[in-house]
């Protein structure tokens, strides 16, 4: 990179209110607790920030590696060159309409919007209300529980590959399961609109409250993870499988299957990314010979330095 990364990130300090931090390590903004350094990590205060910080990263041929609340992600142990732009929070707050239009930005927290969104009386957000993640992260993976987002989601503003900011509809983001069309796109979402009921406060947050409690007896919260490693194969569950195959509480290193929900891999102390691919790779090995069935990953893999 030589002395381009220098220059841009003075550039970010003169133009931004954004905190840049040399040097600092993926494993504290990952909630696995894995990976090296990133070689500079940019945290906005909003959108419209992060947005001029990965167009002037682009002109000058820097890498970007986009980052929310670090759920649902693998860092890997080598670090990752050029910017890690971390975007979870944002300055600018949510906006709820009396027609039950939402728009937010990308950089929020899906459970506190989902809390928020209770607490003034809007419904639609009950099927995904306790998945950690921002809003940008759960668009790009559609994630959901008993429902997915792209079910509430009506529009979103993007920034392209090429530096063209475009709005798209729900039918124009191909979702399907786990998948948008930004997975692998490169493209920033900047903000979204969201099409929301109404209904009973105390009922929504009543809701709201009992959807997280039953997260927190059925998933393994104890120790850092990432959330489900496997997505769904046709007709049948991961865990189901990986359970059946007799994974629970096998290890690589300081990784470990999770003996409450087999599709969780835990770090019970001082796991490394390598750990955490290593028992992948021996779980789809026993589950493969087991059951015929090859799981395919739900987490996405960060690129690391070259």
């Amino acid at each position: 990179m030589g002395k381009r990364v220098p220059r841009i990130i003075e550039k970010i300090k003169a133009a931004t209110g954004a905190c840049v931090i040399p040097g600092c390590s993926l494993a504290e903004y990952t909630t696995y607790r894995v990976g090296g350094a990133a070689e500079y990590l940019v945290d906005p205060v909003n959108m419209e920030e992060a947005s001029w910080i990965i167009q002037n990263a682009w002109r000058e041929g820097i890498p970007v590696t986009i980052l929310g609340a670090g759920s649902n992600v693998i860092a890997p142990d080598e670090g990752i060159e050029g910017i890690t732009l971390i975007l979870n929070g944002s300055n600018v707050p949510p906006v709820f309409y009396d027609n039950g239009i939402l728009q937010v930005e990308a950089g929020v927290s899906l459970i506190e919007l989902a809390k928020l969104a209770a607490m003034e009386g809007y419904s639609g957000f009950e099927p995904i209300a306790g998945i950690p993640g921002t809003v940008g992260g759960a668009i790009m993976m559609n994630a959901g529980g008993n429902g997915n987002i792209s079910d509430i989601l009506t529009k979103v503003e993007a920034l392209t590959s090429s530096g063209r900011r475009i709005q798209l509809t729900n039918r124009e983001m191909a979702f399907g399961y786990r998948k948008s069309i930004f997975r692998g796109s490169g493209w920033l979402i900047l903000n979204a609109e969201f099409k929301l009921g109404r209904g009973k406060k105390e009922q929504l947050m009543k809701d709201f409250e009992r959807i997280n409690e039953e997260r927190r007896i059925q998933y393994p919260m104890d120790l850092p993870s990432a959330g489900s490693v496997f997505k769904r194969p046709p007709g049948d569950y991961p865990g189901r499988l990986i359970e059946e195959a007799g994974c629970k509480g096998m290890n690589v290193g300081d990784a470990v299957v999770s003996s409450r929900h087999a599709n969780f891999i835990l770090n019970r102390g001082s796991a490394t990314s390598a750990d955490i691919l290593g028992l992948v790779s021996e779980i789809r090995k026993m589950v493969y010979s087991r059951s015929g069935v090859y799981l395919e990953l739900e987490q996405i893999l960060l690129a690391s330095r070259p």
